[in-house]
């Protein structure tokens, strides 16, 4: 890639290689820091260990979100609470690398214990977009969400056909099964969302 320099009057070309996306290794190398920086229960580690100085972060439970190590050191410190363990698992990790950058996607689920020893789970969508550095592969932009209590299940089932007219079928809800929601807040299971009848039937 080429770069213009302006020096006075004078325009000097350079030659600028971009860097290389991080392995999939990597990425989930970087993955795992991150999660082993959350489960020490140090906010200030949560927020700088796996990220670079200003990387966004759309926490799993937050309003909006912060680009500073300040905005996502509270953040950090209001998830762990006082709870005395924060674990991760990963439930599926896909990535897909770009020129100079890797975006990884998926679901984890956070456990978190008390300090009664009760214990409660956040199963969540995550984004992690990472830049690979020479400090090593980093957290540029960080998005996490809850999956709702009503979640379904949005593959699609290619081979059901209906063998009247040779249309699809519609899905049906009982093949739904939500995501588990935040045991802490949940309370009884909320409604599915009704299907519609296909039209001109």
């Amino acid at each position: 890639m080429k770069k213009l320099l302006y020096i006075g009057s004078s325009i000097l070309f350079a030659t600028a290689l971009s860097a290389a996306p991080c392995t999939d290794e990597a990425a989930k190398i970087a993955l795992n820091t991150w999660g082993q920086s959350v489960a020490s229960l140090n906010p200030t580690s949560a927020a700088t260990t796996a990220y670079v100085e200003n990387a966004t972060l759309m926490g799993t439970v937050a309003k909006d979100s912060v680009s500073s190590v300040a905005g996502r050191e509270n953040y950090f410190k209001h998830f762990i609470g006082t709870n005395k363990a924060v674990n991760v698992a990963w439930n599926t990790i896909n990535v897909v690398n770009y020129e100079g950058s890797s975006v990884v996607s998926g679901l984890y689920t956070f456990t978190l214990t008390n300090d009664q020893n009760q214990t409660s789970s956040i199963a969540a969508r995550y984004t992690f977009a990472l830049e690979n550095t020479q400090a090593g592969c980093k957290i540029i932009e960080h998005h996490s969400s809850a999956v709702p209590a009503n979640a379904f299940d949005a593959s699609v089932n290619t081979t059901a056909v209906n063998e009247t007219n040779g249309a699809a079928a519609p899905a049906s809800n009982a093949a739904a099964t939500p995501a588990p929601a935040n045991a802490a807040n949940s309370t009884a299971p909320a409604a599915r969302p009704t299907v519609p009848a296909p039209a001109g039937r």
